[in-house]
């Protein structure tokens, strides 16, 4: 069953899964040419670990490519918002439909799941206004069969500070450190998946929202620096 929760609380649902489910917010060329293409080379890499909870090793490339294909699904659950602006820049979008670049501020972490299912899912955050050093983020939490990979891009709310200062980057807990590995922007030559433990079924909704209640405070389920 994929999801995805509007800011307004209502929650849609799909009945499926697989690595091309469609929303109708980009052009049938891009669909079916650069998008599909980045998704086959995607399926190729990801297809043992999400259907038999294969271990593997992610080289480079590997980490590269599941990092471009989940922005593009990041872009797309950020178009599907109907109460808001896009939070990706039409720059933004166009540059990584030309050349693949994902932005700065965007950060990923690799996680499994114990129950093969799948996940779409997307909420966007601010800080009350007038809150020193405000910032604002989206996170998108994409998962297949067992393979799980989250986005966050985070941003300050003022222009000048994102023009000057370099963008806020959120740290998950300890709590997570187990079932969760992050590997964008610093992604290493190789690296195993799954973590050494699995995200039970119970709290893979948490998971998905844990960077809800953000704050500067290590001892939560995120927090900002």
């Amino acid at each position: 069953m994929l999801s995805r929760k509007q800011d307004d609380g209502t929650v849609d649902r799909w009945a499926k899964w697989k690595l091309n489910e469609q929303a109708k917010v980009v052009c049938a060329k891009c669909n079916n040419e650069w998008m599909s293409a980045l998704e086959d080379r995607t399926r190729a890499v990801i297809n043992q670990m999400a259907i038999h909870n294969r271990p593997q090793s992610l080289d480079a490339p590997d980490l590269r490519l599941i990092a471009a294909n989940t922005f593009k699904g990041a872009v797309v659950a950020d178009l599907m918002h109907d109460h808001r602006p896009p939070f990706f820049s039409l720059s933004q979008r166009r540059r990584f439909a030309a050349k693949l670049d994902i932005p700065d501020g965007i950060q990923m972490w690799l996680a499994s799941m114990t129950t093969a299912h799948g996940l779409f899912k997307s909420y966007y955050f601010t800080t009350k206004t007038g809150t020193p050093g405000g910032f604002e983020f989206n996170v998108f939490t994409y998962g297949l069969g067992h393979f799980v990979v989250q986005l966050s891009a985070a941003r300050w709310k003022k222009k000048a500070h994102r023009r000057h200062a370099n963008p806020p980057r959120l740290t998950q807990s300890h709590f997570w450190d187990s079932m969760s590995i992050p590997f964008w922007p610093d992604y290493t030559v190789h690296t195993s998946w799954p973590p050494p433990q699995h995200l039970p079924d119970e709290i893979v909704d948490q998971f998905v929202m844990r960077f809800g209640n953000i704050s500067r405070n290590p001892s939560t389920y995120g927090y900002v620096k």
